[in-house]
């Protein structure tokens, strides 16, 4: 399968998740919400949309809701798998949910999508008991 997430920057990820994340939550996303979560400036979110709008991620328009494309939730859900994934690992061999969390969030950006799911099968193993830690 081919990482929809390396063609776009770590900043832009970042905002997918957060619109994800308000969109699950609201339905939607304005950009004072997401200036909210990110602890940026309204303008650095304007610009931050505009951008993935015109790269297809995200619907914007000036003042309205903004909602993810097709092209968008899917990026979205595939770096919200991976963190899940990364998260669990890391749980799995014993650190606290807030680091497990933390840990996952740097890595979740950098690591490749055929690595996740080896991690994945992994956790499992580790879950079975098959192997100790």
């Amino acid at each position: 399968m081919p990482d929809k997430t390396k063609a776009i920057s770590l900043k832009r990820q970042n905002y997918l998740e957060i619109i994800y994340d308000l969109c699950k939550e609201h339905g939607s996303a304005t950009t004072k919400g997401i200036a909210s979560k990110l602890k940026v400036k309204m303008p650095s979110v304007t610009e931050a949309v505009k951008n993935l709008s015109e790269e297809g991620f995200v619907n914007y328009t000036a003042r309205q809701a903004i909602t993810l494309t097709e092209k968008g939730l899917q990026t979205a859900e595939e770096l919200d798998n991976r963190h899940t994934i990364l998260e669990e690992f890391f749980s799995s061999l014993g650190c606290s949910h807030a680091e497990a969390s933390r840990t996952a969030c740097l890595v979740e950006h950098d690591i490749d999508s055929n690595i996740s799911e080896k991690l994945a099968s992994l956790t499992s193993i580790i879950k079975s008991g098959k192997i100790k830690i």
